[in-house]
């Protein structure tokens, strides 16, 4: 697999930015294809106002094709989280698509 490069925004802890990098890396690594690279960032919103300001975003390079994902939560955690599943569900889409 390709590097895993995380780039942390503003309110991003080193230890979130680790979270995410080891979150995608397993993901990937269990694809059967080769990943070229994958870039994921993380920001959280400055305006208490917003209900979900915590932002994660993957963008994959795979097959000749790049794969993006992104969710906005109440937090860090939760943004990753659900990325990290939507990536996964379009990765399976991937594997039935005839193309």
């Amino acid at each position: 697999m390709g590097p895993v490069t995380v780039h942390p925004g503003n309110r991003i802890t080193p230890a979130m930015a680790a979270h995410a990098h080891a979150r995608v890396a397993e993901l990937l690594d269990a694809l059967p294809e080769p990943v070229l690279d994958a870039t994921v960032r993380l920001s959280v919103l400055p305006d208490r106002a917003i209900p979900r300001p915590a932002r994660a975003r993957v963008s994959v390079r795979l097959r000749g094709r790049r794969i993006r994902a992104h969710a906005q939560a109440a937090n860090p955690h939760g943004a990753v989280e659900l990325m990290r599943a939507r990536l996964a569900a379009r990765l399976r889409t991937l594997d039935t698509d005839p193309t």
